[in-house]
Formats: structure tokens, C-alpha cells, sequence
């Protein structure tokens, strides 16, 4: 007959009961890819460096424009241009975090991640696909939003699909900062911090640009000022992803205890 009270015996059967249950189990929330191996500093640092490398091909190529060595800043290079080469890296870095975020919730059976992943799938078919520009013309047409003074009916548009993208955005955190568990909450807020740097630059940096625009209007720096904020607001997105790419592929781990069901 097997000897029930050994402890050999005790601890594999509770661990095994354990396991299954998912009860009381604590585990370091390990990188989403084994092969990403460098540090977070030296990944933000080449990241970001890669964004400042576009940032300035763009303004060397402008200061060219306008000297007249050339005839225009090739599209390919625009930072303000959707699906240039900076662009086409920002949507790298959405496509990536998603990605990483989804399989980290496989893998740990935690909802926390792929809901975040939906908030980034989202910033992606946005910048991708110029979701908040389409409908907020469609909006500004259909309910003929009235111009003001410094904002054309197209940018109210655009304002109010952004507000709405925002309330999905704060339901879903909202809804995580309020679960239990203080890996959550931190996970929630190193990503909330990210999407809040976002909406300055290109929510109120965006506003901004429209403003000035508007007030230098036939100056001297008519072309050149708001040249400068269209690519400080885009250039300061790039950085954010940046940013969050990093953190995703290399922050340093999060103590995660295997929630049950309900809480996620």
C-alpha cells in the first residue's frame, strides 16, 4: 500500500490540485518573447534612436525644399504622411505590442493583456487605415458641423471620434484598474500612461497645429511653424511607441498570482 502521509507524496498531489485550479499560484509574468534578450534601456535607446533618425532625414529634407535643392520632400520620408517609412514603422510597433500582448495572455491565461492588445489592434487600424479622418468627415458631413473660428468642421469631427475612441479606451482601463490584484493595476497603468501621452500629441498637439496654423496664416513662418508642430506631433508619437514596444518586449517582470476566471 502507498504511503499516503508522505511528503513526497503530499506535495505532488497538492501541487498537481494546484496546477489545475489555479489557485494560489504566484509566477514571474516572464518577456512575451524568450528571444528578445537585451535590456529595456539599451531596447528603448535603439528604438527611439531609429525615430530620431526619420525625424531628422525629414527636417534635413525640408531645410532642402526650402533652399531649393530640391524640389520636395519625398513622400517616403514625410513623418506627417500616412504610409511613409516612419509611418510604416509606427504600425510596426502597434501590430508587435498587440501581437506580444495576445500571446503573453495565452500563455498566462490572463485577460489583462489581450484586453489591452484590442486598445493597440485599435491605435494600429487607426493609423493604419485613418480610421479618426474618415469618419470625422463622414461625421462633419452628415450632421454639417458648423466651422468655428480656428477649426474647420472636418477637425470637430475628428475631435469627437477621438473623444468617442477615448471612452473606449478609458471603459476598458477603468474596468482593469478596478480589478483585484496589484499586477494588473501596474500593467493597466504603464499602458494608461502610454495612451495618455498619445492623446497629447495627437489630440492636443493636433489641436494646437490647427490653431497656429490658423493664426500665422500669410506670415512670415506661415509654412515653417506649422511645419515644425506637424512634426513634433507626429515625431512624438513615433517616440511613444517606441516606448511602449519596449516596455512590452522588455520592462522588467511583473509578479502575476493566476487569477480565477471572474477577475481575470
Amino acid at each position: 500500500m502507498p504511503n499516503v502521509l508522505s511528503s513526497r507524496f503530499s506535495w505532488d498531489y497538492l501541487s498537481t490540485l494546484v496546477l489545475r485550479r489555479g489557485v494560489d499560484r504566484e509566477h514571474e509574468l516572464i518577456r512575451p518573447f524568450s528571444f528578445v534578450t537585451v535590456s529595456l534601456r539599451t531596447l528603448t535607446i535603439s528604438l527611439v534612436l531609429v525615430d530620431l533618425l526619420f525625424i531628422a532625414m525629414n527636417l534635413v529634407a525640408s531645410a532642402a525644399a526650402r533652399e531649393h535643392l530640391i524640389l520636395q520632400v519625398p513622400d517616403f520620408l514625410r513623418v506627417t504622411r500616412d504610409n511613409s517609412l516612419p509611418e510604416d514603422f509606427n504600425y510596426i510597433k502597434w501590430g508587435v505590442i498587440s501581437v506580444a500582448l495576445i500571446w503573453m495572455s495565452i500563455r498566462d491565461r490572463w485577460l489583462a493583456p489581450f484586453l489591452w492588445a484590442v486598445i493597440f489592434a485599435l491605435l494600429l487600424f487607426d493609423d493604419s487605415l485613418q480610421l479618426h479622418e474618415r469618419l470625422g468627415h463622414e461625421l462633419a458631413v452628415r450632421a454639417d458641423l458648423p466651422s468655428y473660428q480656428m477649426l474647420a468642421g472636418d477637425d470637430v469631427g475628428e475631435l469627437l471620434v477621438f473623444a468617442l475612441l477615448g471612452g473606449i479606451v478609458l471603459a476598458l482601463t477603468t474596468f482593469l484598474l478596478t480589478r483585484k490584484g496589484a499586477d494588473i493595476r501596474l500593467l493597466s497603468l504603464r499602458y494608461l500612461v502610454v495612451i495618455l501621452a498619445l492623446g497629447f500629441f495627437g489630440v492636443g498637439l493636433d489641436a494646437m497645429h490647427q490653431v497656429v496654423a490658423h493664426f500665422v496664416e500669410g506670415t512670415f513662418v506661415d509654412t515653417v511653424l506649422p511645419q515644425i508642430l506637424g512634426v513634433a506631433e507626429d515625431g512624438g508619437e513615433m517616440i511613444v511607441g517606441s516606448i511602449a514596444m519596449a516596455v512590452t518586449l522588455a520592462a522588467d517582470p511583473v509578479q502575476h498570482t493566476a487569477p480565477d476566471t471572474a477577475n481575470g
